[in-house]
């Protein structure tokens, strides 16, 4: 192969790099030259045959940030290291399906690995750099390479064969109907068919997108309707095409919350005049359970995956209209406690909805739980204070009264800092996980005296400790016959009961505070197999890839409780 023709397969994969994530693709071809010798160093065979062409290592602060692209294979081999002189070492390097992938990759650590877990990004800013020679000496000068000759290497590389003519073939994302069109839909303009039925004009800043549901069996409508009542976008029940009613711009009447409508507002900021709306066609099932298309969620992730990008806005501000006030809506994503239908059928779960829309922007910054901060109000607020509480963490005199406080806020900081985490005061997917560790922590402490840390990280320790909990409880409820020595074998999984719902015990609570240190927090440790319960269990079974039914048995306990 020549360095030309190297090039050239490397070209097509840095370029759909750079649209995904930002970084140059002229640098990255270049890296991809530097790494592997044009693919020509004998030395690198074995990485290139692992699709591996940027030297990615199998360790890559990998405590910190988590990889949609990497799936754990990987091969070994002698490595030079510059350390005051050259020298080899043995080293772990990453194994790919594809080349994409390690360019994908490559880019998704440069944009979510950190110092450390919960601190600042190491390089996520060099993202926005446009200059190839600044962005490569950023990198290096933070630690990416130890080679001191690295960043003049690939400076060398870019110039020698005119590599900043790839970075000009990078497509500019103008429009949701471009991105649309780049899915394969058609977006239908009817903006000019319904400007009389806008209530304001100019008067909507975007902040959030909200998804809903048409509550009308088997009935499109994209048309807004009402004096302004609808969605800025519609998704018909068939989920061919899609429709804008509205522009962005455009204040409609879709997130209402008032004493007219009986809702009331649950997020402290959403509201008409920042949120845009996407509205789906439904049906209803045999049950009479309300039902989204497979086809018309896909479309519908598609066009929040256009409408985010194009407008910068996070995937955190992607909502359910349910998430902004207490209307259960949009049905089919709306989780059971809450009157809805969520994974039902073939309506998808919120949290899968989500990340395929990551997936369609790039994006690894899935929330699969939802956020909590200073200004909520409600059951889980509530439900948060009385868990702080229960370790120690004071939410002041009001106590748990469900509202989110300068108190609250400060015990969740507190908390934050005593687990390592950063210390922002807002309740996301790390610091629930942190928090349901932490509550297992604490309540194994008092079951079997396990006299572990309380410090919501989930180690061997506190393993040990959870898998003896459940030997106690078989050994001591149930009489079986094994050892209680911390270690899920054969025996214990034999031993395992069938628990579902309607059950109570101490194996159902033992249940939960596996589910709790897996970051599955539909449930609380209450020996109650409930919905919440029967759902966590639905989520963990789906996560690890076995049978969906809702209850544990066996096969469940091995996957929550084995090493």
């Amino acid at each position: 192969m020549t360095q030309k023709e190297w090039i050239e397969k490397m070209a097509p994969c840095a370029v759909k790099a750079q649209q995904r994530f930002g970084y140059i693709a002229s640098v990255l071809i270049a890296q991809a030259c530097l790494e592997n010798g044009y693919g020509m160093d004998p030395k690198c065979t074995v990485l290139t045959d692992a699709n591996n062409v940027l030297g990615m290592k199998r360790e890559l602060l990998n405590e910190t940030w988590e990889s949609s692209y990497w799936h754990g294979d990987f091969i070994t081999k002698r490595t030079p290291e510059w350390d005051g002189g050259m020298h080899y070492i043995t080293d772990d390097f990453r194994k790919y399906d594809s080349l994409q992938d390690c360019f994908y990759d490559y880019c998704q650590f440069m944009r979510d690995a950190r110092y450390s877990r919960g601190g600042s990004y190491k390089y996520r800013d060099v993202l926005s750099i446009t200059d190839p020679e600044t962005l490569i000496r950023t990198v290096a000068g933070r630690g990416y390479c130890t080679d001191p000759e690295y960043p003049e290497s690939v400076m060398r590389i870019i110039r020698q064969h005119g590599l900043t003519q790839f970075d000009k073939k990078v497509t500019v994302i103008k429009s949701v109907r471009s991105m649309m069109a780049g899915f394969g839909k058609t977006l239908v303009d009817l903006v000019a068919a319904n400007r009389d039925e806008v209530p304001e004009h100019n008067a909507n800043s975007h902040k959030y997108l909200a998804i809903h549901y048409l509550g009308v069996d088997n009935a499109d409508n994209p048309y807004l309707y009402g004096g302004g009542y609808g969605g800025h976008f519609y998704v018909p029940i068939d989920g061919r095409k899609a429709y804008q009613a509205a522009l962005v711009t455009d204040k409609i009447w879709h997130v209402a919350a008032n004493s007219k409508n009986g809702y009331r507002y649950i997020h402290p900021e959403a509201r008409n005049s920042n949120t845009i709306g996407i509205e789906i066609g439904t049906f209803r099932d045999s049950q009479g359970r309300w039902m989204f298309t497979e086809e018309a969620q896909e479309t519908a992730a598609q066009l929040a995956a256009a409408i985010l990008t194009v407008y910068n806005i996070p995937l955190t501000n992607l909502l359910r209209h349910g998430d902004v006030t207490t209307k259960c809506c949009p049905m089919p994503l709306m989780p059971a406690s809450r009157g809805g239908f969520e994974g039902q059928g073939s309506n998808w779960t919120w949290e899968k909805f989500k990340s395929h829309v990551a997936e369609l922007m790039g994006s690894s910054q899935v929330a699969v739980s939802d956020v909590l901060q200073k200004g909520f109000q409600g059951d889980e607020v509530k439900q948060l204070q009385e868990d702080l509480i229960a370790l120690g963490f004071s939410c002041g005199n009001a106590g748990a009264d469900g509202s989110f406080g300068d108190d609250t806020h400060a015990a969740v900081v507190a908390f934050q800092r005593a687990c390592g985490l950063m210390q922002d005061g807002i309740v996301g997917t790390d610091t629930r996980k942190a928090l349901g560790v932490a509550t297992v922590q604490a309540w194994l402490n008092r079951l079997i005296n396990a006299a572990l840390v309380v410090d919501g990280q989930y180690g061997p320790k506190t393993h040990k400790a959870l898998v003896m909990a459940l030997q106690k409880c078989l050994l001591e409820v149930y009489g079986c016959r094994i050892s209680m020595d911390g270690s899920f074998g054969p025996e214990t999984k034999a031993a395992c009961r069938m628990v579902a719902k309607g059950d109570k015990g101490l194996l159902v609570s033992i249940l939960q505070a596996g589910l709790l240190v897996h970051g599955i927090q539909d449930t609380k440790i209450d020996a109650i197999f409930g919905a919440g319960t029967e759902e966590g269990v639905r989520k963990f079974q789906s996560k690890v890839g076995i049978e969906v039914d809702g209850m544990a048995g066996p096969e469940t306990f091995e996957k929550i409780f084995k090493e």
